[in-house]
């Protein structure tokens, strides 16, 4: 099983976040993430075994028992590597990060004693617009309203490649309580 854990968007964020995808159209990137599977990624899990997960399941809601819900909020455009080079465009997320950031410093060392191997890199809190570009891209500085949503539950899904794209089912789900 292809897991990742994330929170989901209300239904005003994903508004302007489709919105600023209009607005971006016109770059050639040969892949836009379609609106029913915008989201904040906590962990990608990757390839995971079937016998794992009711350890996952259990070890997830272990660690948001108590945690408390957060907010975020939409912030600036960027791109991996880079927004001058970027293979990616995501949109960036604020608020309160610090609390984001706390939740996933939690739950990494319990993934890992899971045998799940997780990225080494600095966790990056961001939301995919678009990914492989076709050509050099050249992002215009756009307005992002600053809108913000209260973070309550984390939501485990499953990830199935289809050539039309990734299926993203949610498997789970953890109040932040």
């Amino acid at each position: 099983m292809r897991l990742f854990t994330a929170f989901e968007l209300t239904p005003e964020v994903k508004e302007e976040v489709v919105h600023l995808q209009e607005e971006l159209r016109p770059l050639p990137f040969r892949r836009w993430q379609p609106q029913r599977t915008l989201h904040v990624t906590l962990h990608f899990l990757g390839e995971v075994d079937a016998r794992v997960r009711p350890d996952l399941e259990q070890t997830l809601r272990a660690a948001c028992h108590g945690f408390g819900s957060f907010r975020l909020q939409l912030d600036r455009l960027g791109g991996f590597p880079s927004l001058k080079r970027p293979r990616t465009i995501w949109l960036g997320v604020a608020g309160q990060r610090d609390r984001l950031s706390a939740l996933e410093a939690l739950i990494r060392p319990r993934l890992v004693r899971l045998g799940i191997p997780l990225e080494a890199r600095a966790y990056a809190p961001h939301i995919t617009l678009a990914r492989d570009p076709r050509s050099h891209v050249q992002v215009p500085d756009l307005h992002v309203r600053e809108i913000a949503w209260t973070v309550s539950e984390l939501v485990l899904f499953e990830s199935t490649l289809q050539p039309g794209g990734a299926i993203h089912t949610p498997l789970a789900r953890f109040a932040l309580t």
